[in-house]
């Protein structure tokens, strides 16, 4: 896929708003009782347990196999967008 930058910018054509907006709510549901100040610690990777439930959402609507091969930088663009379209949603 190439340098970081441009897995990042992949994430809007490899994942899109068809993956992003059910996995944010899917997180949704399974993070309903977390703080939106515990959300924006999780961007940062201070919280692996909300990170876990995102990737847990993101997995069920990418598939695991599909999961498995997107690069980290990719990965890690998609939790963050899951993260932020929750808190934007708080």
């Amino acid at each position: 896929m190439g340098e970081d930058s441009d897995d990042t910018q992949a994430i809007p054509a490899v994942i899109g708003a068809g993956v992003i907006a059910p996995a944010s709510w899917c997180a949704k549901g399974a993070l309903g009782s977390v703080p939106t100040s515990a959300l924006e610690k999780a961007l940062t990777g201070e919280t692996s347990w909300i990170r876990n439930a995102v990737i847990g959402c993101l997995v069920g609507n990418v598939g695991g196999s599909v999961w498995n091969l997107v690069s980290p930088s990719v990965k890690s663009g998609a939790i963050n967008a899951v993260i932020s379209f929750l808190i934007r949603m708080s």
